[in-house]
């Protein structure tokens, strides 16, 4: 029975932060081994089906949008050069080779040296930096939003993103900051998040947590279920709430949640 609360509750856990700009993966972590005493041996599982759980969700909430980048798909397999011009697909695509730049040599410095005070600085600078955007937007109250992706803000969200291999660094506080820095709109930037999040998360999976599954049938089937359902709520909720709000504020929201986050990785 604690088993199965355990898992309703790492469920929820993931649906929720999975979007926000925390570390789905730290905070799993904390619930699953110092909450519920669970054994480190079932935490790969745990990180693989929830994950697993959210990606589906995704895929789910956003499939209008991923029959169109099929079809982008399709196209630049039969026209290779128009992989350049602004599309979903081309800012997708870019955004994973700048994930890559940035993530494998992140991995290995980390894994090879350790750099745990680092990663607070990161976050602290991306926090500070959003701040410094709002008042820029504010001083250029005219300015245009960014309506179509291009690959080059792709390219950069990916690099961005590439930092969240760091322990207690966001995969969507990193990308959510990397577009709010190019004028993205608010919801804009959720959707383009969520959406680069299903090519990551899987890749992710793939490399990092492939592993056989540890638990219990019953306890991966009310995880992964848990994880899905609670996942669309915050999915609709988060775009909601992101289309009623002014880039500005936005960027001095995430940018101090950020720091805050930052100051308690210190202490």
């Amino acid at each position: 029975m604690d088993s199965i609360v355990a898992m309703i509750v790492l469920g929820i856990v993931q649906g929720i932060t999975e979007w926000l700009p925390i570390s789905s993966k730290t905070q799993l972590m904390i619930f699953y081994l110092y909450l519920f005493n669970g054994s480190p041996d079932n935490l790969l599982s745990v990180l693989l089906v929830s994950h697993a759980g959210t990606l589906a969700s995704c895929i789910f909430f956003l499939r209008e949008e991923i029959r169109k980048i099929t079809y982008d798909l399709l196209h630049t397999i039969k026209k290779p050069e128009v992989v350049f011009s602004p599309s979903i697909f081309s800012f997708l695509f870019f955004a994973l080779i700048g994930t890559a730049i940035t993530s494998v040599p992140f991995l290995y410095i980390y894994h090879t040296f350790g750099i745990q005070n680092d990663v607070r600085i990161l976050t602290y600078l991306m926090g500070f930096g959003l701040i410094l955007t709002s008042i820029f937007l504010s001083i250029k109250s005219s300015e245009k939003i960014v309506s179509d992706p291009t690959p080059l803000d792709g390219f950069i969200t990916g690099l961005f993103q590439g930092l969240s291999v760091l322990p207690g660094v966001s995969r969507s506080g990193s990308t959510l900051a990397a577009l709010s820095f190019r004028s993205y709109a608010p919801a804009q930037s959720f959707r383009l998040s969520f959406l680069l999040s299903i090519p990551t998360v899987f890749l992710a999976e793939l490399l990092f947590y492939a592993s056989p599954i540890t638990l219990s049938f019953l306890e991966a089937l009310i995880l992964f279920s848990t994880s899905f359902f609670m996942s669309i709520l915050a999915l609709k909720t988060l775009l909601d709430i992101a289309s009623r709000l002014d880039l500005r504020y936005f960027c001095i929201i995430l940018g101090f949640v950020l720091i805050v986050l930052a100051y308690v990785q210190q202490t």
